[in-house]
């Protein structure tokens, strides 16, 4: 069965992207308009990655309760979360880190950013599935306690702080010329490159 990728979107403003991205790759895409939907769609048919699109601020809160949410279940726990946020800054960064999600992105973000990102998740779980196999531990159990997934947790942390960092020179207008979309951009880039690089020195 093709792995899934669920897309929380109440504005229809990310589908085409992320169907661009992941369908090549064999993924099946499914669609929520909205959170409630979403919650009935995991239910339904669990997905491997969910990407929720977070629009406004009156959006936003809901977004992160519901990815806190996901968190905290035991049957969901340990499916990846990333955000897509159309306003981005140094507020949205601390939240998202609180509500658990794997990764948050800048609004518009482009199908070659969303491929790398669901490369390097799909690339994370089949080295979760070996270290199962290896260890015995089965598929239903959270491995994020038991068996942390040291790459990912450094990917988060980076981010957080480099994009932190970044937002604060921004409001000083020590980077003025530098648009904070595309700021953010470089910061998911450079800390995804940064961690495969490390990953791959230590294999």
């Amino acid at each position: 069965m093709a792995e899934r990728v669920l897309v929380v979107d109440d504005t229809s403003s990310i589908e085409s992207i992320i169907r661009s991205a992941v369908e090549p790759l064999g993924l099946e895409v499914l669609v929520a308009g909205d959170f409630r939907a979403a919650k009935h769609s995991m239910l339904e048919c669990r997905p491997d990655i969910v990407f929720c699109f977070i629009s406004t601020s009156e959006s936003a809160d809901a977004g992160y309760g519901f990815c806190s949410e996901l968190q905290q279940h035991p049957d969901f726990g340990s499916i990846p979360v990333v955000l897509i946020a159309a306003q981005l800054g140094e507020q949205a960064v601390q939240k998202a880190a609180q509500s658990g999600v794997q990764g948050i992105m800048p609004w518009p973000v482009s199908a070659e950013l969303v491929k790398r990102r669901v490369e390097l998740l799909l690339e994370q779980d089949a080295q979760d599935s070996a270290r199962r196999e290896e260890t015995g531990i089965s598929a239903g159990q959270n491995t994020l306690v038991e068996d942390p997934v040291e790459t990912s947790e450094q990917f988060k942390l980076a981010q957080n702080i480099l994009a932190k960092v970044l937002y604060q020179l921004k409001t000083e207008k020590r980077i003025a010329q530098t648009p904070l979309a595309e700021v953010a951009r470089l910061v998911y880039e450079t800390t995804g490159e940064v961690c495969r690089l490390r990953r791959t020195a230590t294999e």
